[in-house]
């Protein structure tokens, strides 16, 4: 691959598809890889620590289901949405791998702030940064009660900020239900959140 044609796909990816960078990494394309991965490991990262509530778990899981997409490369088609086909194999790798290997989620500290981090953008004020993570670890453990599949909707949705049809895509579901689990997801949250002696 010529050196041109990188600094091509890197200077110009935000132009680009999802489903443009994949077939390019499809023909193993490493630029266009590198750019898919530039836009979707934060999400990864962010889907396994609400899930798992382990930062390392997290991180690991994310670079595990890289790792995997770029071996799989081959066998995405352009009739499905590049989402679907990560967040499918984001699922499939913490249902295979993860999920019976840890407890319920009880959100460690330093899952906390790294979801801090992932959500906020980052506070300059010290003070207000610590507000933050505490807020997000009261949502965290209010999240970790919910069902797994409730706490995916809720990930997608409200913390990645996906359309609903993409999210319905993404977890193989009608579009009705993914309004139906939110509306019941945000109506047990304002529950929990107003009932802190109900968090783990």
């Amino acid at each position: 691959m010529n050196q041109s044609h990188d600094a091509d796909v890197k200077e110009g990816s935000g132009g680009l598809t999802d489903e443009d960078l994949m077939l390019r990494s499809a023909n193993d394309d490493v630029a266009a890889f590198e750019a898919l991965v530039g836009r979707y490991r934060g999400t990864l990262v962010t889907y396994f620590a609400w899930v798992s509530g382990d930062r390392h778990l997290a991180e690991d899981g994310a670079q595990e289901v890289l790792v995997k997409l770029w071996s799989v490369r081959a066998r995405y088609r352009p009739s499905s949405r590049f989402r679907a086909f990560l967040m499918t194999m984001a699922r499939n790798h913490w249902i295979d791998r993860v999920r019976y290997q840890v407890r319920r989620p009880d959100l460690a500290p330093e899952a906390a702030e790294l979801l801090a981090d992932q959500m906020s953008g980052g506070f300059g004020d010290p003070v207000e940064s610590a507000k933050n993570s505490e807020r997000l670890r009261v949502l965290a453990r209010a999240v970790s009660v919910l069902s797994e599949e409730h706490r995916e909707t809720f990930i997608l949705s409200c913390v990645e900020g996906w359309s609903h049809a993409d999210v319905a895509s993404s977890l193989g579901v009608p579009e009705g239900t993914v309004k139906s689990r939110l509306h019941h997801v945000l109506r047990r949250l304002r529950v929990l959140l107003g009932s802190p002696e109900a968090l783990p």
